[in-house]
């Protein structure tokens, strides 16, 4: 048995979702209903999840935010993307992030084409997570048909460990955090911190990085690369 954590905006599918950790024999912990849930739940939860079993497009914080920030502050979690909306870039760096598993949400519609034709009655989740206890990376046959064949991006870990290791961990996910344009007020929360002590890592990232608001930290440090822009659709959009 596996300890799991979702985290995903539609009611409907979370509840899917939760049916079919229970039929794999697997302990859900919590569920989240969007990005900054998640983050918050993490943030407070006194036993983290094995696996998060994350969709990819949610308010607040997406996926790949998501991804990120977790990739860096809790690396023992490993994260089972899913999500409606796939394509090759965004495949790329959200294993390039640190996601062990990219999977489409075909399997929760059992009745529909692709499943009975592509998928072929196999469940991708149970697929993916017996891949990650290999300690092997998953991503569906139905997004990519030959995982060697894929160039994943550089992760911002690898930047920041190479041109940011200066800044502290703190000041290294405030930014993250800051990229996705939530309140101060929920970064404090998600950081277990004060909102004075948030304010305070902003205005050393501004002093660090030359600018004089928060828009203007998040381009920099996406055109930096400490943070990346999700990209939700191209022209081999599912």
């Amino acid at each position: 048995m596996i300890t799991v954590a979702i985290a995903e905006d539609n009611a409907k599918e979370r509840t899917l979702l939760k049916n079919v950790i229970a039929a794999l024999g697997h302990k859900l912990l919590f569920d989240a209903v969007d990005g900054r849930d998640i983050l918050v739940k993490l943030g407070t939860a006194k036993v983290l999840p094995k696996i998060l079993l994350l969709d990819v497009q949610m308010p607040y914080a997406n996926g790949l935010d998501v991804t990120t920030y977790v990739n860096i502050k809790y690396p023992s979690i490993k994260i089972i993307c899913i999500s409606w909306h796939t394509n090759e870039r965004l495949v790329k760096d959200i294993i390039g992030e640190g996601a062990k598993a990219f999977i489409s949400k075909h399997f929760l519609t059992t009745n529909s084409a692709i499943y009975q034709d592509v998928i072929k009655g196999t469940n991708p989740l149970a697929e993916a997570i017996d891949s990650l206890q290999k300690g092997e990376i998953f991503i569906e046959k139905l997004l990519l048909n030959d995982i060697k064949k894929i160039q994943f991006s550089l992760s911002t870990s690898q930047i920041i460990a190479e041109k940011y290791r200066y800044l502290k961990p703190r000041l290294i996910e405030f930014a993250i955090l800051n990229a996705t344009n939530m309140p101060m007020e929920d970064i404090a929360n998600i950081l277990c911190v004060s909102v004075d002590t948030a304010k305070k890592y902003y205005q050393q990232l501004a002093k660090d990085f030359k600018v004089h608001t928060r828009d203007k930290l998040a381009k920099t440090c996406m055109e930096n690369g400490i943070v990346k822009f999700a990209t939700y659709f191209d022209n081999h959009a599912i």
